[in-house]
């Protein structure tokens, strides 16, 4: 994909993004939204800096147009990820019939934030 391909699809699908939340100041910044669990809040860190290694444009915590907060979305692939640590799978269904994008879940478990913490400061 050319550079004006991925901007005209990273400016359409922000337009699901509420004006205030799509700035590019916010895009590749890990937001964390002050209700979170801890396990929830490391894996959204964890998922990002993923994306940040990968090179993977990401938004934390935006809030849509119909009013819906995901957790990341990657505005270039249309895809948003969810990260599950106790919630179930019916609620994870609703939430994603609210959303604009694909759903992706991704599983947290303070096993696999330790194994990637572990692999993060190997790598420092």
């Amino acid at each position: 994909m050319n550079r004006r391909m991925r901007y005209d699809k990273l400016n359409k699908n922000l337009q699901s993004v509420r004006a205030s939340n799509r700035h590019s100041s916010h895009l590749n910044c890990i937001r964390i939204n002050n209700p979170h669990q801890i396990l929830h809040a490391l894996g959204i860190i964890f998922r990002c800096l993923e994306h940040l290694k990968d090179g993977r444009v990401f938004l934390t915590e935006p809030i849509f147009n119909n009013g819906t907060r995901a957790d990341i979305l990657l505005p270039l692939l249309g895809q948003i990820e969810e990260i599950m640590v106790s919630e179930t799978k019916e609620r994870f269904e609703k939430k994603a019939s609210l959303y604009p994008f694909k759903v992706v879940p991704v599983k947290v478990t303070k096993e696999s934030l330790e194994a990637q913490f572990k692999v993060l400061l190997r790598n420092c």
